[in-house]
């Protein structure tokens, strides 16, 4: 038994040090980002916001970057975090859609949101977060549903990587919530 351990501890400690050596490499697929007024959304729960007009070229882009891919969103300088936490604290109330977990000790000062990994479909993901998916039990951040009052201004970052990076992609969002700190999400 502790032969097969060892050798699959092998096996997973090879595949991921060749996917990170042919990141380093290589690099990352590609970097978009994207500023999301979050006051100017309007109810796309009945239309399709890909093909809107004030949201087309976003989604025409996010749809191009299909592979794995790392996302977070910043915060603009200034912005009340509490009034943010409180938002989405009488949100959750509603049940309407799944939300993220709140950390039980929040970071106030942090400069991000959220960060978050897709192994495909960033466009799908973003949408959900958004709040438009029609799957209710989907977890995502809603912002149509408790940002949009607060007016909120956020920035869009996506790393899109190459393909077989899909599963060591958990390394990364932790890396980047532990630096990045998110308001809201447990990573870490």
């Amino acid at each position: 038994m502790k032969e097969n351990i060892s050798q699959l501890l092998d096996s997973v400690t090879d595949y991921t040090i060749k996917a990170l050596t042919v990141l380093k490499e290589n690099g990352i697929k590609k970097e978009l980002y994207f500023p999301l007024d979050c006051g100017m959304l309007e109810d796309f729960n009945y239309v399709n916001i890909e093909t809107a007009p004030r949201y087309e070229k976003m989604f025409r882009e996010l749809r191009g970057a299909n592979g794995p891919a790392l996302y977070w969103f910043d915060l603009q300088p200034g912005t009340d975090t509490s009034a943010i936490i409180k938002a989405l604290e009488a949100y959750k109330l509603t049940r309407q859609k799944n939300t993220p977990a709140l950390r039980q000790k929040i970071n106030f000062d942090t400069a991000t949101l959220y960060v978050g990994k897709v192994k495909k479909g960033i466009a799908g993901r973003i949408v959900t977060h958004l709040g438009f998916f029609k799957v209710v039990q989907t977890q995502g951040l809603q912002l149509y549903h408790w940002a949009r009052p607060l007016a909120l201004y956020l920035g869009l970052h996506v790393i899109e990587f190459n393909q077989g990076m899909e599963d060591i992609l958990p390394i990364f969002e932790h890396a980047f919530a532990r630096e990045l700190q998110p308001l809201i999400g447990k990573h870490i």
